[in-house]
């Protein structure tokens, strides 16, 4: 063993690492205080990694002793219903955790359950239930305790119990070639991907046939294990044994969030805007069509938000009826042409992101707005008529001056009738600053990718109307 445990701290041995081992070790050491600003929630700010000639010492001040879990199950200690309902959040903020370690070129190869450790201290979940509404869930505080630093050794128990290391890790083991091994962002797929397939069904996704030494690992999917098929899918992609046909991390983090987003669509209205953005597209590239999916998002946030306030049923069908529109109007637009081609895009996009749009994101894109008319379509007793693409404009209009009309008695903020009245103008990206004049500064302070949630969080939650330049307002064409 080349641990020394003591009740908050421990202690490695340097001539039972190797290089690769060694040189993560240092770079977390260096990058500790950085990360800790970054507020992933797996560093306590106390944490300390102190080094000497023989030795790195991992301490935790505030753990009065470190207790580590044979399962997420176990160290979160929810019952079973309450662990279902955080299980999204926590794969997600564990896909954050990889992605800001791996720009720092820290990876996390070998990581499992047995890597965490929990404290007395409580942290607050908000996570979505069944109906779609927010609850607040009190769990263990959660840290990374455990860095890979197991000896590799093929008769290393630790190892052997350890069913998330990658086979090109094993390989090396076996064949003593371990000094040669460097880790790699894909490798820390493959361990993420096996912690969701453990996550979601609390089973392992490999069997370990011998408890003696270390061996490759068989797949032992389970059908009977309850994952959804897409997930399972996205689990296989992970953990396939070429290591080159893995995703990214980040594609990983868009694959998963994109099923997390058709899962929770109905509550759309407890998302972040620019979350959306970001999780959706990856980060640096495609500004068009991150701004695109932004904007479309927003005025559907918008609407849930009008007409959440009352939540009667006549309420939902207002509002499920305008979204039902609106995801016509879109698909509409994402019809592509016996060309190929995205004709009702804006002419001021470039040809080059909206190809990489097509390419990358629009079926992705397209099966999120399919999910959602469905789960709406599902919800209403009455479904809107299917009628020839031309007409869902008018439609649309009809029924936006049809319940601006009812809304006219009732105290209404004036923005937010504007807003409804306008909304596929005045949401367009390139035209906030000029339509709200009124708020431009604040909105300039905001980091651009987040002015649509600024925007909506002073339409719902500020006493002050005029944030809209109602000159301006009042020169947008009828036909919207």
């Amino acid at each position: 063993m080349n641990q020394e445990n003591n009740s908050n701290s421990y202690k490695v041995k340097k001539q039972s690492l190797i290089w690769a081992q060694i040189n993560q070790i240092k770079l977390l050491k260096n990058s500790l205080p950085s990360i800790k600003k970054k507020n992933l929630g797996y560093f306590p700010n106390e944490m300390m990694i102190e080094e000497n000639n023989e030795t790195f010492t991992f301490i935790f001040p505030d753990n009065e002793d470190l207790k580590y879990y044979n399962n997420f199950f176990e160290l979160f200690d929810l019952n079973e219903k309450g662990f279902k309902a955080i299980t999204p959040y926590i794969i997600i903020r564990l896909l954050k955790l990889g992605i800001t370690l791996n720009k720092l070129g820290i990876h996390l190869p070998m990581l499992s359950s047995s890597h965490f450790t929990d404290t007395p201290d409580l942290s607050q979940q908000i996570v979505q239930n069944q109906q779609n509404q927010m609850n607040k869930l009190q769990t263990k505080k959660i840290y990374l305790a455990q860095f890979g630093t197991d000896e590799l050794e093929k008769n290393n128990q630790k190892l052997i119990k350890n069913s998330n290391i990658p086979n090109e890790i094993i390989d090396q083991i076996i064949k003593g070639n371990v000094k040669q091994l460097k880790f790699n962002e894909k490798m820390t797929v493959f361990a993420l991907g096996c912690v969701i397939y453990e996550i979601q069904t609390n089973n392992s996704i490999f069997e370990i046939q011998k408890q003696q030494q270390l061996q490759k690992r068989n797949n032992i999917i389970n059908n009977k294990d309850p994952i959804d098929i897409e997930i399972l899918q996205l689990v296989e992609k992970c953990t396939i044994k070429n290591s080159h046909e893995r995703p990214t991390l980040i594609q990983l983090r868009m694959e998963y969030f994109t099923l997390f987003l058709k899962e929770k669509i109905l509550g759309l209205e407890e998302f972040l805007i620019y979350k959306i953005g970001k999780y959706l597209i990856a980060p640096n590239e495609l500004i068009t069509g991150r701004l695109y999916i932004m904007e479309f998002f927003a005025k559907i946030k918008f609407i849930k938000l009008f007409f959440k306030k009352n939540s009667s049923k006549d309420d939902a069908i207002k509002s499920n009826t305008i979204i039902l529109l609106q995801i016509y109007q879109e698909l509409d637009k994402l019809n592509l042409d016996v060309n190929q081609e995205l004709i009702l895009w804006d002419e001021e996009n470039t040809k080059d992101e909206i190809n990489q749009f097509k390419k990358y994101y629009l079926k992705t894109y397209l099966s999120i707005l399919e999910n959602y008319k469905d789960k709406i379509i599902e919800q209403q007793d009455q479904t809107i008529p299917q009628l020839p693409n031309k007409n869902y404009d008018v439609l649309y209009n009809n029924k936006i001056r049809e319940i601006l009309d009812q809304l006219k008695k009732q105290n209404v903020k004036s923005s937010l009738l504007n807003c409804l009245q306008h909304l596929n103008k005045i949401f367009k990206f390139r035209h906030l600053l000029e339509y709200f004049k009124p708020i431009q500064a604040e909105l300039i302070k905001t980091k651009p990718y987040r002015r649509y949630d600024k925007i909506l969080e002073i339409l719902f939650n500020d006493e002050n109307d005029q944030i809209l330049d109602l000159d301006r307002i009042s020169k947008i064409k009828q036909n919207i």
